[in-house]
């Protein structure tokens, strides 16, 4: 999060689109800009507005939103929950429209650890297979005890990128590697047209 308030210049006025998130991100930061956040689980009852944040229940790949409304679109590993390559193309062209600034942080395909299910090599696999590994031999399974049912909406939902693939999707963006003992362990999308 310093980093991605010292890129932007992130400050009290800045309004940012936060899409699939939460306040975790925005509770430990010093700056309060003006955050709209967007997801699905928004119960209806919920207290939509707090301090700074403001709670919009809707779909990544229909932003509720109109056109450039907001200074950053912000997504911390929400595109590869999206489950085809299709869908990503949508959230792609969605995230742009409404913001001239983006920030998209995504798993590399290519790590050995799935960040999901906190184990090595296990997304290499056939997703058949997987299907049979993920309750008792990943670390997402024994801790979570998911069901059959969890395990199969997990692998339908989850689609990880490739640096080639984030290229095709945001071709007018810059992609930064983040590095974890050398390797690329996830990607940073970003697009700074517009300096805050």
């Amino acid at each position: 999060m310093k980093q991605f308030i010292k890129f932007f210049g992130v400050d009290n006025n800045t309004k940012i689109l936060d899409i699939g998130g939460g306040m975790l991100n925005w509770v430990f930061i010093n700056e309060k800009p003006q955050v709209t956040i967007l997801n699905l689980n928004v119960p209806s009852n919920f207290e939509h507005r707090s301090g700074n944040l403001l709670w919009i229940k809707g779909n990544a790949l229909d932003i509720p939103c109109q056109d450039k409304s907001f200074d950053i679109a912000y997504a911390n590993s929400v595109i590869e929950h999206l489950s085809s390559f299709e869908n990503q193309k949508i959230f792609a062209r969605e995230i742009s429209r409404i913001s001239e600034n983006i920030y998209v942080q995504t798993p590399n395909r290519y790590f050995f650890i799935e960040p999901h299910l906190v184990t090595p090599f296990t997304h290499y696999l056939p997703k058949r297979l997987q299907r049979y590994l993920l309750r008792n031999f990943t670390v997402w399974g024994i801790v979570s005890r998911p069901s059959q049912e969890d395990i199969i909406r997990f692998l339908k939902e989850v689609r990880l990128l490739t640096y080639s693939e984030l290229k095709i999707l945001f071709p007018d963006c810059e992609i930064i590697k983040e590095r974890f003992c050398f390797l690329t362990k996830s990607f940073i999308v970003v697009r700074k047209n517009h300096f805050l």
